[in-house]
């Protein structure tokens, strides 16, 4: 099934639960090609809960191996690894969603962002992720998110610009 812009915002919009939502994503995401995806938020928890298991500020759900994920999405948790890790620098500094590959290529982002991000990047190619797009995401009310899809299809960032805009 092809799904349109529209109809991937409209879908996403009419979601009433978190599986839902991830549903819709996961179709437009293989739609355009991509293999595996991953969300990630990190929302402010007032001091008074910061203690319950249920007021985690870090939510997040991803289809991607999960030894790589489990230390490349769980380090958010401390503020050390927040604040090493070059995609949430990259969200921080306001850029726009970006290609990358595991060859340590980064589009659309600070030069000292795209250095920080080589390690990563050649660790995800370990992993069976060759390429792929972070898009950053903004709400009211949360710190930082954004949105990696992966494939495996090209390492070439020409060829996934042309998803940058849709996705």
């Amino acid at each position: 099934e092809v799904i349109n812009d529209w109809q991937f915002v409209e879908a996403v919009m009419a979601a009433r639960t978190l599986e839902e939502a991830e549903q819709v994503g996961r179709r437009a995401m293989r739609a355009m090609g991509f293999n595996h995806c991953a969300y990630v938020l990190k929302r402010p928890v007032p001091a008074s809960l910061s203690d319950t298991p249920a007021q985690d500020p870090l939510f997040f759900f991803h289809d991607l191996p999960r030894d790589w994920a489990r230390s490349r999405y769980e380090s958010l948790r401390s503020s050390a690894g927040e604040q090493g890790d070059a995609r949430v620098q990259h969200v921080r500094a306001g850029m726009p969603a970006t290609a990358w590959s595991s060859l340590g290529q980064v589009s659309h982002t600070r030069t000292d962002i795209g250095q920080r991000a080589r390690g990563l990047l050649r660790s995800a190619g370990e992993h069976g992720l060759k390429a792929g797009l972070t898009v950053p995401l903004w709400t009211p009310g949360i710190h930082w998110a954004f949105m990696t899809l992966t494939t495996d299809a090209t390492v070439d960032l020409r060829e996934l610009r042309a998803t940058l805009a849709p996705m």
